[in-house]
């Protein structure tokens, strides 16, 4: 009896340890002690869990090392100051202050930012614009600077707005008939820049298969794991002049009334165009399939001409030390997101650590009699061994309570 409950128990312990680790990689040797970014790459994406819970980075002691996740921003939009040139800076007094300044590249604008010395007064003023420096012509005619006051500095940067204009040239003419002038430091503008994320392209093999079905072209690609999908860029042919709309959908399976249906997911709508790449944005889909369907109409039909698909780049961020061994390791999809206290120090953490990547990823095989048998992917099964143990056990605390009670007898 023993013994078969102890290998009923060791047969447990090894599913569990089995099922613990996916995958797991090396993580390269950093020269000296401090953060570090570690790439998530494409190739881990059949690894990961689909909420990112799953990944721990493990020293040599096997102990957790603490991280937070960061992931690019597809897009985000940064506002820069661009300072002009002050040619001329005039004052005459009881008359005006007038500032030439130069717009070299004749950039587009339509405002012009000044950092003023706080001051409590009220002043007009006009904007002129000029291609050669000598002929002005209007571009704001009379309009108030007032009460120049930053409660939590001794500048203000004070904005003057006016219709799109790309002189080489502006002329700001501030009048100081009925006060002393202002103080201003320097003019620029502001300029929205838009940055991209850093994306990886996805390289895994996967395959294309083009059909035309019911007015419609569909674009099928299977791949061979899993992967991650942030990113697809789509050029099309076979017209001289089109444009069509589409669709994006990804195909999963489900378990009703014990059979098992296919059915589609819609994930995003885009246009192709005749001479264009068109960038259809997805959010970390992770799938083994996607199909494109493009409506036709009564067109000819379309094939692809260029199709990329791309992971938006994601990072660990950790602390990590010198001439310390680190291997990063993916486990089941269920597992529990980690919860560390790294995660209250993001403001802590250098902006653009030095990044690392994972080598000799490897999957982590089940023990050969899991493989042979089959018995460990049956969850059924594991459950009726849990049971047996159970049961057995309180068999053999009954037996023991019996023999301790005839022992008590035989002993009166």
């Amino acid at each position: 009896m023993k013994k078969l409950i102890t290998f009923l128990l060791l047969i447990l312990c090894t599913y569990a340890n089995a099922q613990n680790v996916k995958a797991s990689g090396t993580l390269e040797k950093v020269e000296r002690d401090g953060f570090y970014k570690i790439l998530l790459s494409p190739q881990h994406a059949p690894f990961i869990s689909a909420d990112f819970a799953n990944i721990r980075i493990i020293n040599s002691a096997k102990a957790e090392v603490p991280y937070i996740l960061k992931e690019e921003e597809p897009v985000y939009v940064q506002q820069q100051f661009k300072e002009y040139e002050m040619l001329e800076k005039k004052q005459i007094k009881k008359a005006y202050t007038s500032i030439k300044l130069l717009n070299p590249s004749q950039a587009a604008i339509d405002n012009i930012s000044l950092l003023i010395k706080n001051a409590e007064v009220a002043k007009t003023a006009r904007l002129s614009g000029s291609d050669d420096g000598n002929q002005w012509f209007a571009v704001k005619e009379y309009f108030a600077l007032n009460y120049i006051s930053n409660p939590q500095s001794v500048n203000e940067l004070r904005a003057i707005e006016f219709p799109l204009t790309n002189y080489k040239y502006y002329l700001l003419e501030i009048s100081d008939s009925t006060s002393s002038p202002i103080n201003i430091l320097k003019a620029g503008y502001y300029d929205a820049a838009a940055t991209h994320g850093l994306y990886s392209e996805i390289t895994d093999s996967y395959t294309i298969k083009t059909e035309t079905k019911d007015q419609q072209t569909l674009i099928k690609l299977s791949f061979s794991n899993p992967q991650l999908v942030d990113k697809l860029e789509l050029s099309m042919k076979g017209t001289t002049l089109f444009q069509r709309d589409g669709s994006i959908l990804t195909t999963e399976t489900r378990r009703f009334k014990k059979r098992t249906e296919r059915y589609d997911i819609g994930l995003e709508n885009f246009t192709v165009r005749s001479g264009q790449t068109t960038v259809i944005s997805l959010n970390a889909i992770k799938t083994n399939n996607l199909t494109l369907r493009i409506d036709n109409g009564d067109n000819p039909v379309l094939s692809v001409n260029e199709l990329k698909l791309y992971q938006l780049n994601r990072y660990l961020i950790a602390w990590l030390e010198k001439d310390e061994t680190y291997s990063v390791a993916f486990g089941p999809e269920n597992q529990r997101s980690p919860d560390y206290d790294l995660a209250y120090f993001r403001d802590s953490i250098p902006e653009n650590p030095q990044v690392l990547t994972v080598n000799n990823l490897k999957s982590v095989e089940t023990p050969a009699v899991a493989a042979n048998s089959g018995f460990f992917n049956n969850k059924t099964i594991t459950w009726i061994v849990i049971a047996a143990v159970i049961v057995l056990l309180g068999v053999m605390s009954i037996r023991l309570v019996r023999e301790t009670n005839a022992s008590k007898k035989n002993e009166v």
